[in-house]
């Protein structure tokens, strides 16, 4: 057993079990170093250390200069150990690992740290560390060899692939890490991960570039992360709407067309229009109840300017009735009724009245005549409030 590396790694979720362990060994190790220096031999200086929960953060330090040659831990202390570039060095050169007691935290979290921590240790300590690592676990009743590299093979390509899948594991649990933050976290050199990086992105397992708001700073993430995270922010910006009583629809409607609050401008009966596109209205209708309401002041003269200024069109529809509409908007209406865009001019007289249309008996309580000029609200000022 070489000294200053630990090599014989054991692991129960039982503190008092660790402890028990941890004197078991130095006694007869203490009874072998007398044996041994009475026959004039050397004998290498054993250390066997308890790392877990319990263990002061200067202990743990001293664990690192030099490394006890048996470290005894639990599972969850290992899991920590593991996370940590400074701590999981002393593994470098680990050859063993026992498990003892692990019935006691069978289909338990605890059990799920040292499943995790055990099925990494092979990967990461030789992915993270150059030199040809021997690593071997013992099993209760069985010696199962994990890693055994051939000192005549080049493995530096397997190497190298075994780097890059840790990577792309590791930043599965991961939102964007800035490459800063990667190299804190991995302790590896930057132009061998700046490496894996790019293998990595051109698979399209990663996204690198400035993927966070109001940071210029340039991160990496793993790609399906990046596409969940993006779906919740899109959610989380879709406004919530709760629904109104139905009573509020006309005060609505009055509000959206600018009744509650009519305008004084050319633009105001522009953007009148652009909401009345394609409606179909009797033609006195638009300049004497329609328009009016909409515009404060409504001045006819308005109506004409947009005929020449805003290539503005009105199209017949059927007896007496018309529609305004824009030049890109005439193909809304049906090709089987004749359609006379003009500028402007006269309305041509009917020789007999359109017949009304009949109404749906729904809306005839709420619009007793379709015709008529609405009156949704009163006062003004009260609908102003209600909606703003």
């Amino acid at each position: 057993m070489p000294s200053g590396v630990t090599s014989i790694l054991y692991v129960s979720p039982l503190k008092a079990l660790n402890n028990d362990i941890q004197r078991n060994l130095l006694g007869p190790l203490d009874e072998l170093k007398d044996v041994f220096k009475k026959a004039g031999e050397p004998f290498p200086d054993i250390r066997v250390l308890t790392r877990s929960g319990d263990t002061p953060q200067p202990d743990r330090r001293r664990m690192q200069r030099p490394p006890p040659e048996i470290l005894i831990t639990t599972p969850e202390s290992l899991n920590l150990l593991l996370s940590s570039i400074g701590d999981r060095s002393i593994l470098i050169r680990l050859s063993t690992t026992i498990l003892d007691e692990i019935h006691a935290i069978f289909g338990d979290r605890r059990g799920v740290h040292l499943i995790t921590a055990l099925e990494f240790l092979p990967r990461i300590v030789p992915a993270l560390y150059v030199e040809d690592l021997p690593i071997e676990s013992l099993f209760p009743g069985e010696r199962n060899p994990i890693r055994i590299p051939d000192p005549t093979h080049d493995d530096s390509e397997d190497r190298e692939e075994n780097f890059r899948s840790l990577i792309g594991e590791w930043l599965t649990f991961y939102g964007p890490k800035s490459r800063a933050a990667l190299l804190a976290a991995l302790g590896v050199e930057g132009s061998r991960l700046q490496l894996a990086l790019e293998d990595l992105l051109d698979s399209q397992k990663i996204i690198i570039g400035q993927l966070v708001t109001e940071s210029d700073d340039e991160v990496v993430c793993d790609s399906d992360n990046f596409e969940t995270l993006l779906r919740i922010k899109r959610a989380e910006a879709i406004p919530a709407f709760e629904p109104l009583n139905i009573k509020y629809l006309p005060l609505f409607l009055a509000v959206y067309h600018g009744i509650a609050d009519p305008k004084d401008t050319l633009e105001g009966l522009y953007n009148r229009l652009e909401q009345l596109l394609c409606y179909q209205a009797p033609a006195a209708q638009w300049e004497s109840e329609i328009l009016p309401t909409r515009l404060r002041n409504y001045n006819r003269a308005w109506l004409d300017s947009l005929f020449q200024e805003r290539n503005l069109k009105w199209v017949g529809r059927g007896i007496q009735k018309v529609a305004f509409c824009f030049e890109p908007d005439l193909d809304l209406f049906d090709e089987e009724i004749d359609r006379e865009p003009v500028d402007n001019g006269n309305e041509s007289e009917p020789d007999e009245p359109e017949p009304r249309r009949p109404v749906p008996s729904d809306l005839e309580a709420l619009f007793p005549d379709a015709s008529a000029r609405s009156r949704f609200f009163h006062p003004v000022e009260d609908l102003k409030h209600e909606f703003r």
